[in-house]
Order: structure tokens, then sequence, then C-alpha cells
């Protein structure tokens, strides 16, 4: 890589018009679309040996950046606006190859067969750069695992800024195992994953806008996420030839004790299938909506009875098969707050756990094998007051 106080103001490089593009979508996502910094809304573009490494930056929470690789004839950096940038190598042949330069007046000129777009860039020099990380603490998950932790945890977040504590998600590290938890206080999302010895003993709550860029930008393929911590920040490097980094500031504060929060123990188990049980609360969430999204659930031996009413649309009365023990219950819930954890389950059958109507149930993948307690998934859910 070549150091920034080694190029100039100027760039000169070519590369696929593709290969351009798509880096270019992927760091807009961390530049601000709210700012009125104008550097803010750019995005940073500077040479390194054979590829160009683009950066983007909110001037606060959020960073990303990748790297492309491109025929460099002339080092240097430049900066352009994001949106433009992206509207332009929109409208390009997407398989032919684009210059992109920069004069010395921070014009920024991007070329393709006949089409040539000049754009009004600013001075690299006050382009505000996201906080470098030491190597304080390092740990590497799959990143198919990784991306399955945050479908199932990152959608119980809070969006309540009143509790910045609540607003992302916390991973808490003990040597060992990793654990990911998010909670609005009505709902908490718990999944549980070990990361092999070595790893840092520490709490981090990462900003919910984070997790979910770092989650859309995750995929199936083979490859570790290397995830380092240093002070206040975290930055997770993705697998793959681009390099994609994504660094973040942490969300100060202590986030609640969510252990006091699961049960330890219950005294009736339902379990049901986990399709039917989905359809059934769709279809009852149709009149629940209209009161608070209220579905009243009668636990019987052999069935399990969902029903909601509303004045102003109607009723609706459910009746699914399910194996339970202990005696008949009857609670209340909310129909989307159950949904949401059913829609991450992958198992045909889900078991609720519950001690009494009034306390927190605590929902569970059904499998054949005994759960581990390094590598699972549960969602604790409050009850609403029955009426």
């Amino acid at each position: 890589m070549v150091a920034a106080t080694e190029i100039g103001n100027t760039l000169n490089a070519t590369l696929p018009c593709r290969d351009l593009y798509e880096a270019v979508q992927t760091v807009a996502h961390a530049v601000s679309d709210r700012t009125t910094i104008a550097i803010l809304s750019h995005i940073l573009i500077e040479s390194e040996e054979g590829a160009l490494r683009l950066i983007g930056y909110d001037g606060e929470a959020l960073s990303m950046s990748c790297r492309v690789a491109a025929s460099v004839s002339r080092q240097g950096m430049l900066t352009a606006p994001a949106k433009t940038l992206v509207g332009v190598l929109s409208n390009l042949t997407e398989n032919r190859d684009v210059d992109i330069s920069s004069d010395v007046g921070s014009t920024v000129q991007i070329h393709c067969e006949r089409s040539t777009t000049k754009v009004l860039g600013r001075s690299p020099a006050d382009f505000v750069r996201p906080p470098d990380l030491r190597n304080d603490a390092v740990c590497t998950v799959p990143q198919v695992l990784l991306r399955e932790m945050i479908r199932q945890t990152a959608f119980a977040v809070s969006g309540d800024e009143t509790r910045r504590t609540l607003n992302g998600v916390l991973m808490s590290f003990d040597g060992e195992t990793l654990r990911m938890v998010a909670t609005d206080t009505h709902r908490l999302a718990l999944r549980t994953t070990e990361v092999g010895s070595g790893a840092v003993v520490r709490d981090a709550i990462v900003p919910a806008r984070t997790i979910k860029e770092l989650g859309r930008l995750l995929t199936d393929a083979a490859g570790d996420v290397t995830i380092t911590l240093s002070g206040n920040q975290v930055r997770f490097d993705l697998p793959g030839e681009t390099e994609t980094q994504i660094g973040s500031t942490l969300i100060e504060g202590q986030f609640p004790n969510y252990n006091r929060v699961i049960p330890g123990q219950y005294n009736k188990r339902v379990t049901m299938n986990t399709s039917a049980l989905t359809q059934a609360l769709r279809r009852a969430q149709v009149v629940a909506r209209e009161n608070a999204g209220r579905v009243m659930m009668t636990v019987g031996q052999d069935t399990v009875e969902l029903s909601a009413e509303s004045a102003i649309v109607g009723s609706s009365l459910e009746e699914l098969e399910a194996s339970s023990d202990g005696d008949e219950m009857v609670l209340a819930f909310n129909a989307g707050y159950l949904l949401e954890a059913l829609a991450v389950m992958e198992t045909d059958k889900v078991h609720i756990d519950l001690t009494e109507p009034l306390k927190p149930a605590v929902v569970r993948p059904a499998t054949e094998e005994p759960e581990s307690a390094t590598d699972r998934f549960l969602y604790v859910l409050m009850p609403m007051q029955l009426v």
C-alpha cells in the first residue's frame, strides 16, 4: 500500500465499470445522507499497489472501506459525492472499462467509451478518516454463522432513542463463547456460539445500523470474519478479494443484565409445528392489529387455541395441534413479536416454555439433539395483560 503522504491529490486509474460501481455502492452505505458538512457526503478513493481503496464514513460512528483491483497510471487520491458516483456509474455499460481521474482543482472525470462526466469533488485533505484500530482484541467467526446470528438478534433491537444501550446488539465475549443479545424490554433475542479459546473477554454494544449493514454484506460463502476491538471502536474484516471492512464506534453504557430475564425453569412446554403456528398467527394478526397486536393463547393437552378480538374488525379463532404437559394455561402475546421470532427459526417445530400467564415465555427451535449451552438460540417474550 502506498502511504497517503506519498501520493498527491490527483489520480488516474482504469478498471471494470462493474467493479467500481459495486465498490462505490458498498461504501456509500456508510456515508451520511443528512449531514450539512459537504465532505461527509463524499467517498474517498485512493490508490494502492494495483488497486483502489474506497472509504465511506459518516463522521461519527459508521465507516466502510473496500479494495478493488485497478490499473493505476498515476498515484493519488480524490473525493466525490457518493450519490453522484452511484448515479453516474449505474448508467454506464457495466462490461466496459472506466477511467477515473482527478486534477489539482479536485474535479473528478469519469470516462467510459464515448461518455465523459465531470464531477465537482473536494480536497482529499478535508476528508474525515475513521479512527485507526490497534489489534487489542481479535476473534474470528465464520461469516455464514455470523450472518445467522445477526438475523436471529438484530430484529429485537429497541428503536427508543432515549435508551441508547438498547439501540444496539450486545456482543459478549467470555474467552471461548460469543453471545449476541438484543432487547427492547418487550422481548429478548439471544444467540450463542463457540469462537474457540483465546478470544477476548469483553462486552461491546454495536449500533443497530452497523449490525444491519454488516448482515447485508455477509454471504453464504466460506471464510471467516475477523472482529477487532480497540477502545470504543470495533472493526469487522470480511473475507474475500475486496478486503471489505466495516468500522463503528460502540455505544457506551451498561447493557441490561439479560440473564435475569431468562427463566431458569418452566412448568409447561408446548411443542408446535412452526409453519402452522406462523400461518395461524398471521391470520389472527389481521384482527389483532386493531387491539395492540393482542392474541390470546389457550394451551391444552393436545391443542392450542389462538383468538383475537377487535371492536373495529371483528374476531378470529384458530385451533392448532400441539403436544404439551402440565395444566391448561391462558396467556396473551403480541402476535407480531412472536411472528418475528418464528421467522428466524429453521426447524419444523418450535418449543414454547411457560411458567405462569404473566411471566416471560421462552421460545426455542425444537431439535432432536439436546440443546447446547454454547450453540443455541432462544427468544424471551413478555406476555400481555389478560383482559
